[in-house]
């Protein structure tokens, strides 16, 4: 039942009138006008007798096809012109009427949450105390106004997809889950989006990214580009972090540290070996094609594009398997960070989390903030801004939370599976598999692959799960995958 529901019902006599004490100003919210007014109903105001007399005259006097309600703040009906008043049905109409659970007092002195109240009433399992109501509807109405996000206009470009990643993780990071609405909503977002990438995401290979990457591979070269030969330089790559897990990050730092952050593009498929080497790499993924499948080459990959800019190979440092200790046992990190110029490092307690969850995002969430709370991430920054680096932070890749539709097996066909994409070495195997299964997802081929990759990437929020698990993962082309932060970190002053 909608809630306008519970006010309509208390007047169902067609065309009739009822004068209405309405103390407590519900018929003078303008959320219940209008729905009143859509559903059939005239609302007056009672307030000067010579001047009801000429409206009522004029508009409903002699053609009145609707239920009419006069409003009065007190009981005056007797004021009412005695032709309307014997004709009419007298009521009064308030809060306690309407809600039962809810705390009435908070309701009435939040006159705005009023629908919301309405709506919200009888789910609840029992009465509630006047701070548990007003925690409620604060909570509902901030969701409800962050829910805004998913019904606002997106336009068809970078900046716009970009912008709209950011505001994804903000909410998935409050909220943790979405509705069924939101996942459709989602859905049709991310198949526009994957249409735009299909024309548009090898087309910013051209573009120069001086200052701010496009690509998550150009980060060392802007790292190089925005720091001077003698500034030290240290990038923490987050495996597997998404906007709504930087979100969690970002609340936690934010006090002490100062943090710029902008959206980048994952590699495509947003799979570690892919993504995450062609960052340390400093080049796209077609220009390492022979360890596309491992991660084993980042360190001489990281140590030969910096050796490239003319850096020594004992100045510089890769690690990873960061963030399952604290950072005063990382011995080496901690050494490195005194006498090294270039650090590259890879935290994997997110991926961790990802691929160890049992309950989707909420489960996440918790593991990540009790994580945060352990204080390696602060402890790791403050170090290396006490040795002035300057500091980049970014992820590989997105996540997504997905239901499994069930996978193939393919055996020697496919060349890499997970749980979100398939990769072939042969685009005729490729498109052969997917007109035998069409809803796999959608082919993908993009210039910066190696000629001979070219995948399936999972439609919607689809994995190749068993089927109807629920499972946060990788692999695919949606926005919350493709889309990881870009940041920039300094000491807060003051």
């Amino acid at each position: 039942m909608e809630w306008i529901s519970k006010i309509s019902n208390l007047f169902i006599r067609p065309k009739a009138i009822y004068l209405v004490r309405d103390d407590d100003n519900i018929l003078n919210n303008a959320e219940v006008r209008d729905k009143l007014l859509a559903s059939g109903y005239e609302v007056m105001d009672f307030d000067d007798s010579i001047r009801f007399r000429y409206e009522y005259d004029f508009k409903y006097r002699f053609n009145r096809s609707k239920i009419l309600l006069i409003r009065f703040i007190d009981n005056q009906f007797e004021k009412i012109p005695y032709d309307i008043y014997k004709q009419s049905f007298k009521c009064s109409l308030s809060i306690e009427e309407l809600v039962h659970n809810l705390n009435s007092r908070v309701i009435r002195d939040h006159m705005d949450y009023l629908p919301l109240a309405l709506e919200i009433d009888d789910q609840q399992p029992g009465l509630l105390t006047a701070r548990q109501t007003i925690e409620l509807l604060n909570l509902l109405m901030e969701k409800r106004a962050t829910y805004k996000v998913f019904t606002s206009v997106i336009n068809n470009n970078l900046s716009s997809y970009a912008t709209y990643a950011t505001k994804i993780g903000e909410y998935c990071a409050r909220y943790n889950e979405l509705s069924l609405e939101q996942l459709s909503t989602m859905d049709q977002i991310n198949k526009q989006f994957y249409e735009w990438l299909v024309q548009k995401y090898d087309s910013y290979m051209t573009i120069v990214s001086r200052k701010s990457p496009t690509y998550v591979f150009k980060i060392p070269s802007v790292m190089d580009y925005t720091t001077k030969f003698e500034q030290k330089k240290a990038l923490i790559v987050i495996d597997g972090m998404s906007f709504a897990q930087w979100s969690i990050i970002q609340d936690n730092l934010e006090k002490i540290f100062s943090i710029d952050v902008k959206p980048v593009m994952a590699c495509i498929p947003t799979v570690t070996s892919i993504s995450r080497q062609s960052i340390f790499a400093g080049k796209s993924p077609k220009e390492f094609a022979d360890t596309i499948e491992t991660t084993n080459s980042e360190k001489s990959e990281w140590t030969a594009f910096w050796k490239s800019k003319g850096y020594k190979e004992d100045e510089i440092f890769y690690t990873k398997q960061l963030g399952n200790k604290d950072y005063q046992q990382e011995i080496k990190l901690k050494e490195a960070v005194v006498t090294k110029r270039i650090i590259g490092s890879v935290v994997i307690s997110v991926d961790k989390f990802i691929h160890s969850s049992p309950s989707g995002l909420w489960s996440m969430t918790n593991e990540l903030k009790h994580w945060l709370q352990q204080g390696f991430l602060k402890d790791f920054l403050s170090d290396l801004l006490d040795h002035d680096f300057d500091i980049t932070i970014t992820s590989d890749h997105g996540n997504i939370t997905t239901t499994g539709i069930g996978g193939k097996r393919q055996g020697a066909l496919i060349k890499t599976a997970s749980k979100r994409t398939y990769i072939y070495d042969n685009q005729l195997i490729r498109d052969r598999v997917l007109n035998d299964y069409p809803k796999l997802g959608y082919p993908w081929k993009s210039a910066i692959l190696p000629n001979d990759i070219c995948a399936i990437v999972a439609k919607n929020h689809d994995s190749y799960a068993p089927k109807a698990q629920e499972v946060v993962s990788h692999g695919g082309a949606s926005i919350q995958e493709v889309f990881v932060p870009y940041v920039r970190v300094k000491r807060r002053r003051g």
